[in-house]
């Protein structure tokens, strides 16, 4: 039951939302983004944070005029399932930033996922109401009285 429930959450944070393309100046601090980062910058972060992906995702942090604070998940060598995510935060300047997308909310996906999983829901709350009442019990074979 409980690798049904996670599939289900796992899908639905996965279907509900996706990034889009969006202009730096406008994305405000607090928005969730995926951010390309510029060679040099990446290759900066390499050097002194381990950082090793060009494209980051995380949480805008602040601006503070030719600054920009990410938080990011941390390319963790020994990660396990299970184990809770790791952020560190990052300084870039708006021109180390190639490419910025703000993840948003899916509302037409979404609520056709929940009408989904509420028709599943349905179905086996019924299936196990009836496994537990079978209906009337038989009268001992259909044979005369003895």
């Amino acid at each position: 039951m409980r690798i049904a429930l996670g599939c289900c959450a796992i899908a639905l944070v996965l279907a509900c939302y996706r990034y889009v393309p969006a202009s730096l100046d406008v994305v405000p601090s607090g928005s969730a983004v995926r951010a390309t980062l510029s060679t040099e910058a990446q290759l900066a972060l390499r050097d002194s944070l381990g950082l090793r992906r060009q494209t980051v995702q995380g949480t805008l942090v602040e601006r503070d005029g030719d600054r920009l604070l990410l938080a990011v998940r941390t390319d963790a060598a020994e990660w396990r399932a299970g184990a809770p995510a790791l952020y560190q935060r990052i300084a870039v300047t708006p021109r180390d930033v190639l490419q910025v997308e703000v993840k948003r909310l899916q509302r037409g996906r979404t609520a056709g996922l929940l009408a989904v999983l509420a028709a599943a829901a349905t179905i086996s709350v019924i299936e196990l109401i009836r496994r537990g009442n079978p209906g009337t019990p038989s009268s001992g074979g259909g044979g005369p009285p003895e």
